[in-house]
């Protein structure tokens, strides 16, 4: 993925209300995401597992068959290879942890998404 596509990634959701902020150290990156009520996260695939954490609200996750309330706080892992989205079911703070040695915002997704 270039990075225009990355940053145009990020511009989406900052157009549907979700802010983001990047966090990073030790090999480890935290994609912190602020859903308002109602926002969806559109399904999405990463190559390798990762944990996402619910800090705040409550949100429906689909990933694979799995479709699931979970209500903060919570943590569950996404399985590899695994198509998933997030929805609000009021303002929420969600983080998908991840291993990568990239520490760039405009790139970071290249890593760690499939097919993007």
């Amino acid at each position: 993925m270039s990075d225009l596509a990355a940053i145009e990634m990020l511009d989406r959701l900052e157009i549907n209300g979700v802010k983001v902020e990047h966090h990073f150290g030790g090999g480890v990156y935290a994609k912190e995401t602020f859903i308002p009520f109602g926002v969806v996260l559109t399904q999405h695939i990463h190559p390798h597992a990762h944990l996402s954490i619910l800090a705040k609200g409550r949100v429906i996750v689909e990933a694979g068959t799995l479709k699931q309330e979970f209500e903060a706080p919570a943590c569950l892992t996404i399985a590899e290879g695994v198509e998933h989205r997030v929805q609000a079911l009021e303002d929420a703070i969600w983080y998908c942890i991840h291993a990568t040695a990239d520490t760039e915002p405009s790139t970071v997704d290249t890593s760690i998404l499939t097919g993007r």
